[in-house]
């Protein structure tokens, strides 16, 4: 999990810097990102099909917080 939400800030640091590089008076391109980033400890109660649901869930909580966001949830019991 650590890894995935360390991958993730980089991500969103890469963007804005992509963002402050390709931001010119003829060319304005802005691009963003949203990160939804989910963690579950196999059992018998936590599906696949029930991890995909809540990581889908969790992607678009990341939406919804705006641009450039990302939201982390963790199913550890």
């Amino acid at each position: 999990m650590d890894i995935a939400i360390s991958m993730g800030k980089t991500l969103l640091e890469k963007i804005q810097r992509l963002n402050t590089v390709a931001m010119s008076p003829s060319n304005v391109c802005n691009f963003t990102v949203s990160i939804g980033v989910n963690s579950v400890l196999p059992t018998e109660g936590n599906s696949f099909s029930k991890f995909m649901n809540l990581t889908d869930r969790v992607l678009y909580a990341a939406k919804e917080s705006g641009k450039n966001t990302m939201v982390v949830n963790s199913m550890y019991p």
